[in-house]
């Protein structure tokens, strides 16, 4: 009997979803807004204790009427802005939160082009990629497949970079987010996140037909998802260090398919409970990675020399 809680129908409550509802109308106001990004911009690099005094933090934002500035404060504190005892301001996780999406640029109408690029091959059809930015999500597409890679990417996270370094940086942000998923932390949330294997790829897909897929589940927001199993492949560091060798890391868009050096194969090898196994092949060296239904490394990997 399976009884690993799961997300509920609604994971926004009724009580969370009319307290947001107040929150983002707390900053729907530009003096606000200034306030709180003026608070964290003047405190930043200045260790986690720093804060500002009632009049420093309005000589900052330059608000002369000191009735109306203490009216926009007291509005943000609780919420987005702290209030110490001995008076002095700081912003909140969430403020802090906040105001870097502000100064990124998240809400901007900021148009931002990437540099034309080829990306690695696609997966599904061997055709040539491309980088794509749409303002808010940086992407590898395929002309026939779509997006075959993306990460969400404000503005100021693309612009100045060359298509190389965004390149590495899509690689490098899907890598952190599917090794968060596969230790059991949403990457967007923080809730526990489950992983099951399927030894059948899903019914609405012919990607990767014939190998085991896994399944992912955040239990307090809206993520989740399927993948070929190597993707989410346990990150053990027998793999991992195999994986670098050729140049890749040990999970995510990198490992989906075996090119430049490295090749990957996935096998069920039961499916009742369902089992599995990952081996990674780089040079004259190979490391098989058993799985169970959830994911997790069965055995003790080992690299060992490929057979003859």
């Amino acid at each position: 009997m399976d009884d690993t809680p799961t997300r509920t129908e609604e994971p926004v409550d009724p009580e969370t979803l009319a307290a947001s509802t107040t929150a983002f109308s707390l900053v729907a106001d530009e003096t606000r807004l200034e306030i709180l990004v003026t608070l964290v911009t003047e405190t930043s690099g200045r260790g986690g204790d720093a804060s500002l005094s009632f009049s420093e933090l309005r000589h900052a934002v330059g608000v002369d009427d000191s009735g109306r500035f203490n009216y926009h404060l007291d509005s943000l504190t609780g919420t987005f802005v702290r209030e110490a005892d001995d008076g002095q301001y700081a912003a909140t996780w969430i403020g802090a939160q906040l105001a870097g999406r502000v100064a990124a640029g998240a809400f901007a109408d900021d148009t931002v082009s990437v540099e034309a690029s080829v990306a690695p091959s696609c997966p599904d059809c061997d055709r040539e990629s491309e980088l794509d930015y749409d303002g808010t999500v940086l992407s590898v597409d395929c002309p026939d497949h779509g997006t075959v890679a993306g990460v969400p990417a404000p503005p100021t996270a693309v612009r100045g970079r060359d298509a190389d370094e965004l390149f590495r940086r899509l690689r490098d942000t899907i890598a952190r987010r599917v090794e968060s998923i596969r230790s059991g932390t949403c990457p967007v949330c923080g809730a526990p996140v489950t992983t099951r294997l399927s030894p059948d790829p899903p019914s609405d897909t012919d990607r990767y037909t014939g190998i085991p897929w896994a399944t992912y589940d955040c239990r307090g927001c809206w993520l989740d998802g399927t993948t070929p199993v190597q993707e989410l492949c346990p990150g053990h560091p027998a793999a991992r260090v195999l994986c670098l060798t050729a140049g890749y890391a040990a999970s995510g868009f990198a490992v989906s398919s075996g090119r430049d050096g490295l090749a990957v194969d996935t096998d069920t090898t039961a499916r009742d409970p369902p089992r599995a196994e990952v081996t990674f092949t780089a040079d004259d060296l190979c490391v098989t990675v058993g799985l169970d239904e959830r994911l997790n490394t069965v055995g003790d990997p080992t690299p060992s020399p490929v057979s003859e």
